[in-house]
């Protein structure tokens, strides 16, 4: 087994390390018309120390989209001092703008990209998505009805929640009594 990277080791704030990746798309309804869909997708934040769990709904797939999702991200955690992510032209698109926008002084975020092709190099990523569908299938379309952005970003804020309450490890004590460790409690 290799080593494991220097950033699942370091002891830091939450998110100081992240991947990041989208995913869906899900149909919503417009909130102005309300018989038109429209699509909305997920932005999964994982820590790459902790594997906490950050979701947010993003309504677009394009670069501006992606920076108001970030920008939701950062003004809550902080910019990340390392972000791994897919090769997304958009994510792609709007790091470069991040870059270039950056005031002097300020904290800037190293930008990782994996290989073209190769998302299953973002691993911890993928891992949290597959485990946010199997919640989100059965929620988004309850009944046949749609929800809108706002109800979507709710859901993905509950599911983040419940993952986030997921057991990384068993701390033992005495009397052969165990106490579960997640992700919440660090």
């Amino acid at each position: 087994m290799a080593a494991l990277p220097e950033e699942r080791l370091t002891a830091g704030k939450p998110f100081q390390f992240t991947t990041l990746d989208f995913f869906g798309p899900f149909p919503i309804k417009d909130l102005e018309k309300r018989r038109r869909t429209l699509k909305c997708w997920g932005v999964v934040y994982t820590c790459r120390a902790s594997r906490a769990v950050a979701l947010y709904a993003c309504p677009g797939y394009d670069a501006d989209s992606f920076l108001a999702t970030q920008t939701k991200f950062a003004a809550v955690y902080g910019e990340p001092e390392k972000c791994y992510a897919d090769y997304g032209t958009q994510i792609l698109a709007g790091a470069n703008r991040l870059e270039s926008t950056t005031g002097t002084g300020a904290k800037k975020t190293q930008w990782v990209f994996t290989a073209t092709g190769c998302k299953g190099r973002n691993g911890a990523a993928e891992v949290t998505i597959r485990s946010a569908r199997r919640t989100l299938a059965r929620v988004l379309e309850k009944g046949g009805k749609y929800m809108d952005f706002h109800e979507v970003n709710a859901t993905l804020k509950r599911v983040g929640e419940i993952l986030n309450r997921r057991l990384l490890m068993l701390e033992g004590g005495q009397d052969d009594q165990y106490y579960a460790i997640t992700a919440a409690d660090l």
